[in-house]
């Protein structure tokens, strides 16, 4: 349960070896998501599914490759990526890619290397993000992100899936899409 004013570390991630892997700046997004049945037991749902498939049509205006990518299977984040994709027009899906993790943590981490934004449902996509020098745009379904970003007293445009209609995809800037956070600091804590 999140409780207020508890620090959730993400030391190990901050810490991890991330040296070989390749980070580039191409103009592709990862978004990764959940499954709100999985999470809510179906509650938003739809909110959550149409506010991805907006951020998709957003995101490839602005010429960005894109990628949906699955931590959990577990937890049905696969199942989330292919109903948002039955949803897309045929024209929008034929150019998303997917990536659904198996526990190839190198694969992974080049996966997200290998982009310029992270859109993150997932705590440890926009973590991992984040000590890859990406821009990330956290989707909240708890607040232990919240918390972590509030820690390290930086400014992130954040979405929380408990109010979606709340965010306006057009409020997303370019300064938005460009802010990578600089994680030194707590790299050098963690040790």
């Amino acid at each position: 349960k999140d409780l207020p004013n508890v620090r959730v570390a993400p030391d190990i991630v901050f810490s991890m070896d991330t040296s070989n892997v390749k980070i580039t700046n191409r103009n592709r997004a990862i978004i990764s998501v959940i499954s709100c049945d999985y999470k809510f037991n179906g509650k938003y749902v739809e909110e959550y599914e149409e506010k991805i498939i907006e951020l998709i049509k957003f995101l490839q205006e602005k010429e960005y490759e894109i990628c949906l990518m699955s931590f959990c299977k577990k937890e049905k984040d696969e199942e989330a990526i292919e109903k948002i994709l039955k949803k897309c027009p045929v024209n929008l899906k034929e150019k998303i890619q997917t990536y659904y993790y198996r526990g190839n943590v190198e694969e992974a981490l080049n996966i997200i290397g290998d982009s310029k934004l992270v859109i993150g449902s997932r705590f440890h996509a926009n973590i991992i993000g984040m000590v890859l020098g990406k821009a990330i745009i956290p989707i909240l379904y708890s607040d232990k992100t919240k918390h972590v970003i509030e820690d390290m007293g930086v400014d992130v445009k954040m979405m929380d899936i408990r109010d979606m209609d709340k965010f306006n995809i057009k409020e997303i800037t370019e300064e938005d899409l460009n802010n990578v956070i600089d994680v030194t600091k707590q790299k050098e804590e963690s040790k």
